[in-house]
Parts: C-alpha cells; sequence; structure tokens
C-alpha cells in the first residue's frame, strides 16, 4: 500500500492544514481486452474523399493488457496502439509503385512529401473513432448482451415504422 503525506500552510494562520494521510491500496491485475477503432475518412480525409464505410474502410487493433482497472487497461492500450502506428509509419515505403528498386534519394524525397502534407503527425495523433474495452474473462457475455439488445431493437423496428407510415397518412 502507498500512502502520500501532504501539508498546506500560508501565511494567514486560519489556513494551515497538517498531516493528512491518504492511502491507496493496490488492486490485483485483471486480463482486460481493448480495441481501438478507426474509420479510414479519419485517417485518410488529406488523399481521399471516399467517405463510404464498409470492413475495408475503418482500422480495428485488439489489445490484451494486464491491469487493475479498466481505465488503466485503456491508458495502456492507447500507448501500445500508438506504438503500433509508429511501426506502421516505418513501412511508408510500401506504399511507392512496384518498381525494381527506388533510390534513397527517392526514398526521402516521398517521406518528405508525406511529412509536408503533415500526414505522419496527424496518423501519431489521431484519436480513435472509438474504443471498447471489458475484462477478457466477461467477453462472451457482454457479446451476448449486445446481440440481444441488437435483436431486441431489429425487432421493434417494424412496428416502427408501421407507426410512422400511420402518422404520415393521417
Amino acid at each position: 500500500m502507498h500512502s502520500f503525506r501532504y501539508s498546506l500552510s500560508q501565511s494567514n494562520e486560519r489556513n494551515i492544514m497538517h498531516g493528512h494521510l491518504i492511502k491507496v491500496q493496490n488492486k490485483p491485475l485483471k486480463k482486460y481486452q481493448v480495441q481501438i477503432s478507426y474509420f479510414r475518412h479519419q485517417v485518410f480525409e488529406k488523399i481521399d474523399n471516399n467517405k463510404e464505410l464498409d470492413i475495408e474502410n475503418g482500422i480495428a487493433n485488439r489489445y490484451e493488457v494486464e491491469a487493475s482497472s479498466l481505465e488503466q487497461a485503456i491508458a495502456k492500450a492507447i500507448k501500445i496502439d500508438t506504438v503500433v502506428k509508429a511501426e506502421t509509419m516505418t513501412r511508408y515505403p510500401g506504399i511507392l509503385p512496384d518498381e525494381d528498386e527506388f533510390d534513397k534519394e527517392t526514398v526521402l524525397k516521398f517521406a518528405e512529401f508525406l511529412d509536408n502534407k503533415g500526414l505522419f503527425s496527424d496518423w501519431i495523433l489521431l484519436e480513435p473513432t472509438a474504443i471498447q474495452a471489458s475484462l477478457i474473462d466477461d467477453e462472451d457475455e457482454l457479446n451476448t448482451l449486445t446481440e440481444n439488445t441488437v435483436m431486441e431493437h431489429s425487432s421493434n423496428m417494424s412496428e416502427e415504422i408501421e407507426d410512422f407510415l400511420r402518422d404520415t397518412e393521417e
């Protein structure tokens, strides 16, 4: 257990506090899964106007981390995701056209072009579209809960459409 002491004193004697003790309990580590997702248009909006969404137009990374809380698990996953994005950036020459060989000067000019467009910094600093996290042990139950909620919403949809059409006819 960690404990911290602090004291605050001012020249005015009425505002003196001494010896407050704050105890912080260590929590056991648990296994969490964290999924961090980005939509394509969010990532490539400077160079691509394709705003239609499908599975190929998004990026989702799933991380399993050990942490003492959900908040800590998300923070760890965001750090890991930043490293993954940095590793991805190192493969930027792979988007050059297939040629037999590019010389060092061509690759460096291409890197400068991408940097001038702000793509490297934008990519590293990009905030996720969504973050989903849970204990790994709860994952199956949460998936079932989500499926049931979607099915319930879907089953009510036909009634909602009928009510809407009925209201517009009047």
